[in-house]
């Protein structure tokens, strides 16, 4: 993988990330466009270019269950509050087992 070399019997791990959404497939895939899934872009992929749940037989189990639920507490926010990004808030990403925002995500509610 890239170069690297491991010894025999020794663990390898790997986790996506956005290096793992190439050019090729996505215009600008380090930045945030949500609208860029409108159009059916899912659908016209080739498999496992997009995996943020995994892939084939190790796939995790609750995806279409994350999917569902960010889509109604999204809407149920979304209906009641305009969120905005707080002044001066810096956003970058912490990869762990999940991506999460390295300095949090200070919002500002209206």
């Amino acid at each position: 993988m890239g170069g690297g070399e491991a010894a025999a019997a020794q663990n390898v791990g790997g986790a996506p990330s956005p290096s793992s959404a190439p050019t090729r497939w996505f215009y600008d895939p380090e930045a945030f466009r949500p609208e860029r899934w409108l159009d059916g872009l899912e659908k016209r992929l080739p498999k496992f270019a997009y995996i943020p749940f995994g892939g084939g037989p190790r796939i995790c189990i609750g995806n279409s269950f994350a999917l569902m639920e960010t889509r109604l507490v999204a809407a149920t926010i979304a209906r009641r509050f305009r969120l905005a990004v707080a002044p001066g808030q810096r956003i970058a990403t912490l990869p762990q087992i999940t991506l999460q925002p390295r300095y949090g995500l200070r919002m500002v509610v209206g």
